[in-house]
């Protein structure tokens, strides 16, 4: 049944999603309603987005230092903004920085917005949580939309995003990763310990036929 959905996810799904997310989109998620510019990760077609908001709502917020990296649309900056986070969303995608700024002033929620190219626009700054729900499948990107879904052919992203997480990672500060089984997890995890990392799965949920993990990222 497993290769049976992973067939069907490839062959079926992953194209169907990505041509709807070449359109506008209205997305609502509880009492927060987003914009969904074409091109931008749409957290409604994929359960990571939940399963990983779901997790860290659990967790004390009022008054936390929050980086959501590669924030998207903004449902979990928004969500945990709203939760008394002080959110920094962040992105390298021009119209996911603009889709931001609507959604936050539509949800009437304050965030500061960074264009970053992971960690490089964020020098200095410290985050008590930082959130990570990372493009993985090995293929390289040819535009703003299949970076939400490609990683590079060698998971270049996984090698910049652990090289730059370094001067992030005080003790008093909580990485969260939240990967798919659909992706080589344990290739991932060998790219974090060449640079130094360990990845530790803290929680995990099977949704359909499909385990998702979310994994703390510390220095070894």
């Amino acid at each position: 049944m497993r290769k049976l959905y992973k067939l069907y996810s490839r062959i079926w799904l992953q194209p169907r999603v990505r041509k709807r997310m070449q359109q506008s989109a209205m997305y609502t998620h509880g009492d927060i309603r987003l914009f969904i510019p074409p091109g931008v990760f749409h957290p409604g077609y994929f359960h990571s987005t939940q399963f990983l908001l779901d997790f860290t709502l659990r967790h004390p917020l009022t008054g936390k230092h929050i980086l959501e990296l590669g924030a998207g649309s903004g449902l979990i900056s928004i969500a945990t903004a709203k939760k008394g986070a002080v959110v920094t969303a962040s992105d390298i995608n021009q119209q996911a920085l603009q889709a931001l700024q609507q959604n936050a002033e539509h949800n009437q929620v304050k965030l500061q917005i960074v264009y970053s190219d992971l960690f490089g626009s964020l020098e200095g700054m410290h985050f008590d949580y930082i959130l990570i729900n990372p493009p993985f499948y090995p293929q390289d990107a040819r535009n703003d939309l299949e970076r939400a879904w490609y990683a590079g052919l060698d998971f270049q992203y996984f090698q910049r995003l652990f090289a730059g997480i370094h001067p992030f990672l005080p003790e008093n500060t909580e990485a969260w990763m939240i990967l798919s089984e659909d992706t080589s997890t344990v290739h991932i995890e060998d790219i974090a310990h060449a640079a130094g990392l360990h990845m530790e799965v803290i929680e995990k949920k099977r949704i359909l036929w499909e385990w998702n993990y979310i994994y703390k990222l510390t220095k070894a």
